[in-house]
């Protein structure tokens, strides 16, 4: 509500900046111009710095009041439709292992020449394909 407001009281300024610019560009003073720009500007980042600190608000107070039922049955939803499963549930996760299970042999690294090789021959392919 207070962001509605803080909108609406900026309108009329704002429409007041718009006419001043209109008369300076007929004039085609520079300096009045400048002076125009610049109160424009402060009152548009004044608007954003009070919007900012509205969604700022707004967003802390929806978050501290969303129940941590919902937030479970939504991420266990969002599993279901794709086909995924929350093995341990998020609250009985124990620490993340650094290495997968099952994969005790590492791929051999790839060198940086047979990485620029192979972008290479990549882009040759590109460039053969559009012409």
């Amino acid at each position: 509500m207070e962001s509605a407001k803080s909108s609406q009281q900026m309108v009329p300024m704002m429409a007041k900046t718009v006419q001043s610019m209109d008369v300076a560009l007929q004039q085609m003073n520079v300096e009045k111009i400048t002076a125009t720009m610049d109160k424009f500007e402060a009152q548009f980042g004044e608007l954003d710095v009070r919007t900012g600190y509205m969604d700022q608000a707004m967003g802390a107070v929806t978050a501290s009041l969303t129940p941590e039922e919902d937030i479970d049955n939504l991420m266990q939803q969002v599993a279901d439709e794709h086909d995924l499963q929350l093995v341990n549930q998020l609250d009985n996760a124990g620490p993340v292992p650094s290495q997968v299970p099952g994969l005790e042999q590492q791929q051999p690294a790839v060198t940086e020449e047979v990485a620029e090789a192979e972008m290479e021959a990549a882009l040759a392919q590109l460039r053969a394909e559009l012409a």
